[in-house]
């Protein structure tokens, strides 16, 4: 997830960037975003992962009322032009749009600046917590406003017998604590 952090595509070499925006961007469950560089918008080895009829030139978008126009013999094999062969399938949920558009609104009027310096340092006390206290392995990089942790040792190393037991063993105590 990307989340509210300061990130500027203009000046970062950013081919791609997604960001699901029910998680830091406030939008519900079901929409995500997709940055795509200018410079793959027509790069023919870019595909899609989804071929159906949705990315495909001469179909009928999301947007029209009907799925598929019968006047065309046999299913277009060429995509649409630009980033919108890389669309997903099926029709939008009209109802996300304008959760997505309030909640990034709310990202945009608090600062994603302003954000990720309120939280990084809540962020850093979860993580020295979480080392010290229950010796748990904390990346040395991650995000201003969310981090990941796993089974002990500094060096991030681990047995998959090693990642196994702690994966039982924080279940248990999740599930115990009903978290």
């Amino acid at each position: 997830s990307l989340g509210a952090v300061p990130f500027d595509v203009q000046r970062s070499p950013v081919d791609f960037l997604a960001a699901s925006v029910h998680k830091w961007l406030f939008g519900a469950y079901g929409l995500s975003c997709l940055y795509v560089n200018r410079a793959w918008w027509e790069d023919l080895r870019l595909e899609p992962l989804v071929e159906d009829e949705h990315s495909r030139a001469h179909m009928a978008s999301a947007d029209d009322e009907v799925a598929f126009d019968g006047g065309l013999p046999g299913y277009p094999t060429a995509f649409r032009s630009g980033a919108r062969r890389l669309d997903g399938g099926g029709r939008p949920n009209p109802v996300l749009l304008p959760m997505a558009e309030d909640g990034l609104r709310l990202v945009l009027h608090w600062g994603p600046a302003r954000t990720a310096a309120a939280l990084a340092p809540l962020t850093a006390r979860i993580g020295r917590r979480c080392s010290e206290e229950l010796g748990l392995w904390v990346p040395p990089l991650h995000g201003p406003h969310f981090l990941g942790v796993g089974p002990g040792r500094a060096d991030g190393c681990r047995s998959p017998e090693e990642v196994a037991a702690w994966a039982q063993a924080a279940a248990a105590y999740l599930k115990q604590h009903r978290v």
